[in-house]
């Protein structure tokens, strides 16, 4: 379960703080807190953690940015993030996921739920751990136990759940993968959407570059990777 793992907030809200910190204490996680972006960044640098948590009202330019910076840590660049907002601003929900968050929850989730979303992400993270080779597809290079990928030899930031569902559909190229089994493999229940795994599947297109044309939509069934 979670005792005993590591999780890194950043929260600018001291009410969302009081709720989310003592929850997750009772659950026996053990917590760094930070309340400003340039604190959570040294703690994130320094030591390591299972996941990291961003809520509270920093503004979306700001929250994209750090977001963005976390991904770009040699260290800490795969680690899983939940971003916790208003989930009806849809805007801030788009920008956050392609920013490379795994989650964006809203501010009102119980910690119960919680606790399923952060295992959820846990779980996901850690199944490619074991497999350490270096997958090979042409112009698209994925390396399983650290969970990178290459494009034309470049080195493409993308979040958890983005490189679980690149590397199936690579694995798979040429196949129609459905939208259900996607959402069910690899997105929550509880917080997805059609517009999350459109989401998740628009960001691989723009990472992705010239690449990103191959992967292709098949109007009522799902999606496919096109052989070069």
């Amino acid at each position: 379960m979670l005792q005993g793992k590591a999780g890194l907030l950043l929260f600018d809200s001291s009410s969302l703080r009081r709720r989310f910190e003592k929850g997750l204490q009772e659950l026996e996680v053990l917590l760094h807190v930070s309340e400003k972006p340039e604190s959570f960044l040294k703690a994130l640098k320094k030591d390591n953690y299972h996941f990291v948590m961003i809520a509270g009202a920093l503004a979306l330019a700001e929250n994209c940015k750090l977001i963005d910076q976390i991904r770009s840590l040699p260290k800490q660049g795969i680690v899983p993030i939940l971003a916790i907002g208003d989930r009806s601003d849809s805007d801030h929900f788009r920008q956050v996921i392609e920013a490379g968050a795994d989650r964006f929850l809203d501010q009102t989730i119980e910690i119960a739920a919680l606790k399923l979303e952060i295992l959820s992400v846990l779980r996901r993270s850690q199944s490619f751990h074991a497999e350490s080779e270096r997958m090979d597809f042409g112009e698209v290079k994925i390396s399983r136990e650290k969970q990178e990928v290459w494009v034309l030899d470049s080195k493409v930031h993308v979040t958890a759940v983005e490189f679980k569902i690149l590397l199936e559909l690579l694995t798979k190229r040429g196949e129609v993968i459905s939208r259900e089994s996607l959402s069910q493999r690899y997105l929550s229940l509880r917080n997805s959407s059609d517009r999350t795994l459109d989401v998740h599947i628009n960001a691989l297109r723009r990472k992705l570059g010239k690449l990103g044309e191959n992967l292709t939509t098949v109007r009522g069934r799902g999606y496919l990777f096109r052989l070069s």
